[in-house]
């Protein structure tokens, strides 16, 4: 059949080359200060368990300048990129991005600031206690010439605003910065699944755990605060998974922003998950795994943060095998929280993240659909950012000089029309229909009748008297 739909934007993307599946990494390392354990103490156990991880590119968080300087060290065979977060981009913690050397080539590296000026170093967003930025490279696979964007970045763990803001600020970003390459966002978000920050960030960005073919490995939380637990006595992230949201997260907020604000952290009995590896959608995740691991003959960590690792194949993103198990994820929301303030909201009409769909009308012409155009046209839509199509069944021959074979509500087109909402609701978009000319969804009871958009109708009749 032939397929006409006009869109609002047109879009095209060139087939990725085949690249093995690559091994991404996350891990919060634990800022090299004199708190004990020291970083001295540990860097040897920690960089034994680091290398055992095989990870082809990934990113770390808290990194001092002494701790930078031993990894490139310890670890030539990465490249290691990131800016530290003060002004002066030498001083304060890094977020850096690292890849194998032997097996990627950067075609462009950078950090922002989390912050209303991302651009300005050492600025600061919002109600965030720290400066915080995001590192970034796009690397090219040197065999296979695939290409993606990885990024990493670690949110501030006290300002709740500075977290909602900044994560959808850095997806967003870094939209821009891949264009149509596919993006692994990782690192230590300092919030729950339930934050809504992570629920924003979701909008954007797949969470690896929720789009897994297999079930994750290792524990459940990935912040230890060096607090040791039996390997047995930890809540496996499968059986984690197996709960509802509210008995995993049995707390709300970032355990450092619980502990300040009550002066005491209450035990939980699963612990806290905010470590995360996010990627764009259709990015086939293979497996999760968070390294429970403890140091060789003690029971101590070597960060207080478990380190985050997934397969992941880039080649694939526009064919990914659903999930083989289910779980309960977190409602997405709109809501802005109560206290926003007008300052906050023009800077999201400025830079709208996750909270803003873009939508567009979606014609059928003259009965020229079919149902794999509707496939097609729909997975176009998404990749270019589209959320929110509006079906308008218009038409007729004087609009495409010839009526095509499908006519409104026949069987073909109930077709169509069931296979654009299966779709639809497969990639996460909104879609709906409008049944009527565009002017007449113009009006409200807020107008007057004089005001209104009018019909003019006449009539004759010929009387005798």
């Amino acid at each position: 059949m032939v397929r006409q739909a006009i869109l609002a934007v047109v879009a095209t993307a060139a087939a990725l080359a085949s690249a093995s599946p690559i091994r991404i990494g996350t891990w919060n390392i634990r800022v090299g200060d004199d708190r004990e354990p020291s970083w001295p103490s540990r860097k040897a156990d920690w960089a034994t368990q680091f290398g055992s991880l095989g990870v082809d590119a990934g990113g770390l968080q808290e990194v001092s300048p002494v701790q930078m300087a031993f990894l490139r060290e310890k670890f030539p065979q990465y490249e290691i990129v990131g800016d530290h977060r003060e002004k002066d981009r030498v001083t304060g913690e890094a977020s850096p991005v690292f890849w194998r050397k032997d097996r990627y080539e950067a075609e462009k590296t950078g950090t922002f600031w989390l912050s209303p000026t991302p651009d300005v170093p050492g600025s600061k967003g919002w109600d965030a206690a720290c400066r915080r930025v995001c590192s970034y490279a796009v690397l090219r696979d040197k065999a296979s010439g695939v290409r993606f964007c990885i990024a990493s970045c670690h949110a501030d763990h006290m300002g709740r605003k500075s977290r909602l803001h900044g994560l959808p600020l850095a997806a967003k970003r870094l939209q821009k910065i891949a264009g149509s390459i596919p993006i692994v966002f990782i690192g230590d978000h300092n919030c729950r699944e339930t934050d809504p920050a992570a629920t924003e960030l979701s909008k954007i960005l797949d969470n690896a755990l929720y789009v897994s073919e297999t079930q994750p490995q290792g524990p459940w939380r990935t912040m230890t605060r060096f607090r040791y637990c039996p390997h047995e006595k930890e809540t496996s992230c499968a059986d984690a998974l197996k709960l509802s949201i509210s008995e995993r997260n049995e707390l709300s907020g970032n355990p450092d922003e619980i502990l300040a604000k009550t002066g005491s952290l209450p035990k939980e009995k699963h612990g806290a998950r905010i470590d995360y590896i996010y990627v764009s959608r259709g990015v086939r995740v293979l497996d999760v795994l968070t390294d429970g691991r403890s140091r060789p003959g003690k029971n101590e960590y070597a960060s207080d943060h478990f380190p985050v690792v997934a397969t992941v194949d880039i080649d694939a993103r526009h064919g990914r095998i659903p999930a083989r198990f289910t779980h309960e994820m977190p409602a997405k929301t709109n809501e802005m929280p109560l206290d926003t303030t007008y300052a906050e909201l023009a800077e999201t009409f400025k830079d709208p993240f996750g909270k803003v769909q873009t939508g567009c009308y979606w014609y059928w012409l003259s009965g020229h659909i079919s149902k794999e155009g509707a496939v097609k046209d729909l997975e176009a839509m998404k990749r270019v950012g589209i959320d929110r199509p509006y079906i308008g069944d218009v038409g007729g021959a004087a609009l495409t000089n010839k009526r095509g074979p499908v006519k409104t509500l026949s069987p073909e087109w109930n077709e169509a029309m069931q296979a654009a909402f299966a779709t639809a609701a497969k990639l996460d978009m909104d879609i709906g229909v409008f049944n009527a000319p565009g002017w007449g969804m113009s009006g409200g009871p807020w107008l007057k009748n004089e005001e209104s958009m009018r019909r003019f109708a006449a009539s004759s009749a010929v009387v005798d008297g």
